[in-house]
């Protein structure tokens, strides 16, 4: 076999590098399409961290119904030192919490060792002169003895008992891997409980942000009156059985299709890798005479 000019040879490797390139881009981009799919089957897909307070907006799953009734059963809290707030800590906060007030309004905190639901501890806070901002308690902002630790790309189910003259809303921060805390995302609104009964507020954050290491979160009051909260409660997100049949249906469907498009690209390769027919010869005393001739 004669060897390939050097023409001849650059042109091929040319071919190739851009086939294979394109091989490439396409199985890229086949399996971005599966990812986000299965994570969009499992409810999973991921939000971005605002970077200031005043740019967040509610975020998350849909707030459950705020629930009031009999004194509820204990609610184990993962992660959480002093859930209940039973224990008080220095400064009269119950221990492993921390107050947090910001903007224009004065915040009283007040701490009830027997005060919550059950006979927990409850920590109440009173906003006059409100202007803007909001105040909360929240487990302390840590480097790990208190704060709740996360895994990244985790939903969480927060709750909380309280009692409120108005609305109030979760606010979330997280853990940086280099220790700094930051703000997370805001919760839905939670309608005023001011009746005598406490009420559990819940609800279902984002996927924790990639490179959290722990998370931490309040009922915030954002306006003249007073909120009691009790009992908190940090559970992860478990998959239902609607979730785990969505995330089926919808990896049975990429896997047709992305086999249904190999099967025609393999028939389309064979195609032009057939040679055509070739031209019928047609046999000299069928020609006819030469041109000029009778």
């Amino acid at each position: 076999m004669a060897a390939c000019p050097a023409g001849c040879s650059l042109a091929v490797n040319v071919v190739a590098v851009r086939v294979r390139g394109a091989l490439q881009r396409h199985t890229r981009g086949a399996a971005a399409v599966l990812a986000a799919a299965l994570l969009c089957g499992l409810g999973m897909a991921g939000a971005p961290a605002a970077t200031a307070a005043a740019a967040a907006g509610p975020t998350g799953s849909p707030v459950r119904p705020v629930l009031a009734g009999p004194t509820p059963p204990p609610i184990p809290g993962p992660g959480i030192n002093n859930a209940a707030l039973a224990t008080r800590g220095l400064g009269g906060v119950p221990a492993c919490f921390q107050t947090a007030r910001h903007g224009s309004n004065t915040a009283q905190f007040s701490y009830q060792p027997a005060g919550g639901p059950g006979g927990a501890g409850a920590e109440t806070i009173r906003m006059t002169g409100w202007s803007s901002g909001d105040a909360k308690l929240l487990p302390t902002l840590d480097l790990g003895q208190c704060a709740p630790p996360a895994t990244p790309g985790q939903r969480y189910s927060v709750a909380e008992f309280y009692r409120s003259s108005l609305p109030v809303r979760f606010d979330l921060y997280y853990r940086t891997t280099v220790g700094n805390w930051v703000y997370w995302t805001t919760s839905s609104a939670m309608p005023a409980a001011d009746g005598e009964e406490w009420a559990q507020a819940s609800w279902d954050t984002p996927a924790v942000p990639r490179g959290a290491t722990a998370i931490s979160f309040g009922l915030a009051i954002g306006g003249n009156g007073t909120v009691s909260v009790s009992r908190y409660s940090l559970q992860p997100v478990r998959y239902t059985g609607t979730r785990l049949f969505a995330f089926g249906v919808v990896a049975l469907i990429l896997l047709g299709y992305f086999m249904l498009r190999r099967r025609l690209l393999r028939r389309r390769a064979a195609a032009r890798a057939e040679p055509g027919p070739e031209p019928a010869s047609v046999p000299d005393s069928a020609a006819g005479p030469p041109p000029g001739q009778p």
